[in-house]
């Protein structure tokens, strides 16, 4: 849009290498989680975090779980509900788990809360995620040298 500049969320997502619960990262057993805010540049009609960025983060968080369970996955389907508006300058809390398979497809929810009310969903998601074949998951994701 005209007149903004700058990212949505500061950190905006997730970075490789060594996991942080701080700074976002992939996490053992098929878990994902962010800690980050929006900023005033994601702010939709109302004021408040536009829906678009919660989808976007939710689906790389998402996709980042896939990835710690050492099986990465591109989306399928993505079923974004929204509880509540989110809050623009608060610290927010995103995560994200793997649910269960079924041969290439990995099932995955996902969630952002505030970090002072973690248990209250703001936004929820639900994604099916595809396994691509080993050497092709090799070649689309070159940072996981061992993926299944």
């Amino acid at each position: 849009m005209a007149g903004r500049s700058g990212k949505g969320w500061d950190d905006c997502l997730p970075r490789s290498g060594t996991p942080s619960r701080r700074r976002g990262g992939s996490l053992p057993g098929g878990q994902a989680d962010h800690l980050g805010r929006n900023t005033p540049a994601s702010a939709g009609r109302t004021r408040a975090g536009h829906g678009g960025i919660s989808a976007m983060l939710l689906d790389e968080l998402m996709g980042w779980a896939c990835a710690a369970t050492g099986t990465p996955g591109m989306t399928i389907s993505l079923r974004i509900r929204y509880q509540s508006l989110v809050p623009l300058e608060t610290a927010l809390l995103a995560r994200a788990h793997v649910t269960g398979t079924d041969n290439r497809k990995i099932f995955v929810k996902g969630s952002i809360a505030t970090e002072t009310s973690a248990s209250t969903t703001l936004v929820e998601a639900d994604g099916v995620f595809n396994a691509p074949d080993p050497e092709a998951a090799r070649s689309l994701f070159p940072a996981l040298k061992n993926a299944r």
